[in-house]
C-alpha cells in the first residue's frame, strides 16, 4: 500500500496527492512496463506491434477532440482485438490499464494539443478536463512517474510524427520507489565523518552532493539521541535525493588510560628514569601513577613496551608482577591525567567489545546502520564474538589498528565482512616507516578476497583549519586510489574542521584525477588476482573480459545479497558496474564498494525482465544509449543469493530486446 501523500504531476502542472492508492502487490506478476520509443503519426500500428511483440505502451498522442463515436460506442476499448479492428482510429491509444486491469479497464491517453493526460472511459469527453483516470493513478503512483517529456509536433499535418512519451522506467519500482545511487566521475569511494561541523541537514546534504558515498558514525563522541538525530537527517538526504547512503557506525573499543597524577599539569619524564605503574589508586607523581588495567599487567613480560600519549612517550617493562610493572623512560615527555597508554608487543586478554560498545552495537543495529566497525580486534574470535551479536543486522568491519591484528590478518579476513586500514593506532604501535607497506599488503588482501578495505586516518589532516590540503596529503590520497582501495576516509576534517565539504570536494577532485591517469589503470591491472573457484567467479570474470574486448558500456550485475556485485568490482573492470538488487540494505552496504553503482528494483521473476530494468538503469544513469550494448548478469532462480550462472550482452535498444530476448 503506498502512502497517503504521494504524488503525480502531470505535463502541465497538475497536482494529483493524497490519493489512497490499493495494494499494488498483485501487480508485481503481470505489470513491467517499458519505454517504447516511436514515431507515429495517424496510423497507430506500430504500437500495436509493439504490443504483440510483448511489453505494455504508454505513448503520447494526439486524442481527437471529436469524441461522439466513442460516447455512443459504450465499449470503450475492451478487448485487444477491437485495436486491430480499429487501427486507423487516433482517438485512443496504450492499453496500459487494459493490460493490466482487464475488461473493466480505464484507458489513458495524453492529450496532444494541452499536454495533459486525459481519461476515455465509454461516455466521457476527454477534451472536457484534465485528470488521471483511477486505475491509471494507482500505475503511476506506483512507477513514480513525476513528468511527461516529448516533442510536440502539429497534428494537422498528416504524417508527423509524435514521439513517445519518456515516462515509462523499465522494471517495477519496490514498494518504497526505485533507489538510484547519484553517479559519481570516479570509482574509489568516500567515506565522510560527521561530527559538531556536520550535523546538519544542509551540510550533511552537501557532503553528499560533494562526493560523500558513507557516513561515519564515531560512537566516542555523542549520546544515542544525538546519533539517532543524525541518522535520521542522513535517511532525509536519502529519500531526498533518491540515492542509497550507506551508514557506518564505529565502535570506541577498550580505552586504555593511566589515572590521574597529583598535579593538574602532570609530570615530566626524563629518558633513562625509573617509572612505576600499578593498581594504587593513589594519586600520581613523578616516580609512580595508577594504571587501572589488571588485564594489562596479566599479559606483561620483561622487554615489553608501554606507549604513553599517543605514542610521544615510551617505556621498557623492567620487572612486571599482577599489580604493577617497574619500567625505564626510553622516551621522555609530559605525562598527565588519563592519557592513552597503547601496548604493541602481547596480545591483551581483553575483549573487543566493552560493555559500552555492546550498548552501542545494540543501539545501532537496532537504528539500522549499514556497516559496523569494530575497534581493538586482535584475533578472530573479537570478529565472530560481534556476528553474534549483530544477527545479520550490519555488516561487521574490523579495524586493522594492533601488530597482532598484521600479523593475524588472513585469518580476520575471512570472517570479516570489510576492513579499516586504521593508520593513526598503527601509526603508534609500529615503527611510522612500518605503516605504507602493510597497507599495501592489506588492500590487495582484500581486494583478492572481494571484500571491501578502507583506508583511513589524517588523509587531508591540514584541512581541519585550512581550506587547502599540503602536497603530501594528495599525494597520501593518491597513493590509497592507486592501491585500489575500495573507500578513503575523512575523520577530524569533515567531523570537527572548518572546511567539511572542501575537503571531501577535494578528494573527489584528486580521485577523478587519478582514475584519469593512464598509469592507474595498469597498476590495478598488474595487481589483479582472481582466486575464487566457484561459478560466480568465472560468470563476473568472463563479464570483465567481455566488457574489456567488445564495446560494452556498463556491467549490470544482479544481486541480492551483494557477493555478485563485489567480486565483479574485485575485477576492476574499465566499464561501470550497476548493482541490481531488490534489497534497499543491499544497496546501501555496496554504497562502500569500488566502482559500484547501485539501482534498488522491484523482485525480477523473468529473464527478460532483467535485462530490460538492466537497459533502463544504464539510459537513466546516462551509462549507456540506446546504440549500446551491456553485459547483464544474473542467477537462475532468481532472487535467491548465491546462484549467479548466466552472462549476457544486451542491447539497449529494447524494441530488439523484445524481439530477440527469451522470457
Amino acid at each position: 500500500m503506498h502512502r497517503h501523500d504521494d504524488r503525480v504531476f502531470t505535463a502541465v502542472g497538475q497536482l494529483v496527492q493524497r490519493v489512497v492508492v490499493g495494494a499494488v502487490i498483485d501487480l508485481f506478476a503481470t505489470l513491467f512496463l517499458r519505454r517504447v520509443d516511436l514515431g507515429i503519426g495517424w496510423n497507430q500500428c506500430a504500437i500495436i506491434q509493439a504490443h504483440n511483440k510483448g511489453g505494455v505502451v504508454f505513448t503520447a498522442v494526439w486524442v481527437n477532440d471529436q469524441t461522439r463515436e466513442i460516447r455512443r460506442d459504450h465499449r470503450g476499448v475492451q478487448q485487444f482485438a477491437q485495436f486491430q479492428a480499429n487501427a486507423k482510429r487516433a482517438d485512443v491509444i496504450g492499453d496500459v490499464a487494459l493490460h493490466v486491469f482487464g475488461r473493466k479497464a480505464q484507458i489513458a491517453a495524453v492529450h496532444f494539443a494541452r499536454n495533459g493526460v486525459t481519461r476515455v472511459i465509454n461516455g466521457d469527453d476527454p477534451a472536457a478536463r484534465t485528470v488521471f483516470s483511477e486505475n491509471v493513478v494507482r500505475i503511476v503512483c506506483h512507477l513514480r512517474v513525476v513528468s511527461f517529456d516529448y516533442p510536440i509536433g502539429d497534428p494537422q499535418r498528416k504524417g508527423n510524427c509524435v514521439k513517445a512519451a519518456d515516462v515509462i522506467v523499465s522494471g517495477n519500482t519496490s514498494a518504497e520507489g526505485m533507489k538510484n545511487s547519484m553517479r559519481r566521475l570516479r570509482n574509489v569511494k568516500i567515506v565522510a565523518t560527521l561530527g559538531p561541523t556536520s550535523e546538519t541537514y544542509e551540510t550533511i546534504r552537501a557532503l553528499h552532493e560533494a562526493g560523500a558515498d558513507v557516513f561515519r558514525l564515531n560512537m566516542s563522541h555523542g549520546s544515542h539521541d544525538e546519533i539517532k538525530v543524525k541518522h535520521e537527517i542522513i535517511r532525509k538526504v536519502e529519500e531526498d535525493l533518491g540515492s542509497p547512503i550507506a551508514i557506518l557506525a564505529d565502535l570506541q573499543g577498550p580505552k586504555l588510560r593511566v589515572g590521574v597524577f597529583a598535579k593538574d599539569e602532570g609530570e615530566d619524564l626524563v629518558e633513562g628514569a625509573k617509572f612505576r605503574l600499578d593498581l594504587d589508586d593513589a594519586k600520581g607523581d613523578i616516580k609512580r601513577v595508577n594504571l587501572p588495567h589488571p588485564e594489562i599487567f596479566e599479559a606483561l613480560k620483561p622487554g615489553a613496551h608501554l606507549l604513553v600519549n599517543d605514542g610521544k612517550i615510551r617505556l621498557r617493562v623492567e620487572d612486571c608482577g599482577k599489580d604493577f610493572a617497574n619500567c625505564i623512560v626510553v622516551t621522555g615527555g609530559r605525562i598527565s591525567n588519563r592519557k592513552g597508554v597503547n601496548v604493541p608487543d602481547v596480545v591483551l586478554p581483553l575483549a573487543a567489545l566493552s560493555p559500552k560498545d555492546k550498548k552501542d552495537l545494540e543501539f545501532v543495529c537496532e537504528l539500522g546502520v549499514d556497516w559496523l566497525a569494530l575497534s581493538f580486534v586482535q584475533r578472530p574470535a573479537d570478529v565472530l564474538e560481534a556476528r553474534e551479536m549483530v544477527r545479520g543486522r550490519a555488516a561487521v568491519l574490523s579495524k586493522i589498528e594492533k601488530p597482532t591484528a598484521v600479523e593475524g590478518f588472513d585469518e580476520i579476513l575471512d570472517v570479516s565482512d570489510g576492513i579499516m586500514v586504521a593508520r593513526g593506532d598503527l601509526g603508534v604501535e609500529l615503527p611510522v616507516q612500518n605503516v605504507p607497506p602493510i597497507q599495501k599488503r592489506l588492500v590487495r588482501r582484500c581486494r583478492r578476497a572481494a571484500k571491501p578495505v578502507i583506508v583511513a586516518t589524517q588523509m587531508l589532516e591540514s584541512m581541519i583549519e585550512s581550506p587547502m590540503p599540503t602536497r603530501a596529503e594528495v599525494s597520501d590520497v593518491a597513493t590509497a586510489i592507486y592501491e585500489g582501495a575500495d573507500a578513503i576516509m575523512l575523520s577530524a576534517e569533515s567531523a570537527a574542521g572548518s572546511y567539511p565539504v572542501e575537503a571531501v570536494t577535494t578528494m573527489n577532485n584528486v580521485a577523478q584525477e587519478v582514475e584519469s591517469d593512464a598509469t592507474y589503470r595498469q597498476i590495478i591491472e598488474a595487481s589483479r588476482s582472481s582466486k575464487g573457484e566457484e561459478v560466480a567467479d568465472a560468470i563476473v570474470a568472463a563479464a570483465r573480459e567481455i566488457a574489456e574486448t567488445t564495446e560494452v558500456s556498463a556491467i549490470c550485475c544482479f544481486s541480492e545479497s551483494g557477493t555478485t556485485a563485489l567480486k565483479v568490482a574485485r575485477e576492476r573492470p574499465r566499464v561501470p558496474i550497476i548493482a541490481m538488487t531488490s534489497r534497499l540494505g543491499t544497496a546501501r552496504r555496496l554504497a562502500l564498494t569500488w566502482g559500484t553503482t547501485c539501482v534498488q528494483t522491484s523482485e525480477i521473476t523473468r529473464f527478460k525482465m532483467a535485462v530490460l530494468a538492466s537497459v533502463g538503469a544504464a539510459k537513466r544513469l546516462e551509462m549507456a544509449t540506446e546504440k549500446d550494448q551491456v553485459v547483464v548478469t544474473a542467477g537462475l532462480p532468481f532472487n535467491v543469493p548465491g546462484t549467479t550462472n548466466i552472462v549476457r550482452v544486451a542491447p539497449c535498444d529494447e524494441r530488439l530486446i523484445s524481439v530477440t530476448e527469451p522470457e
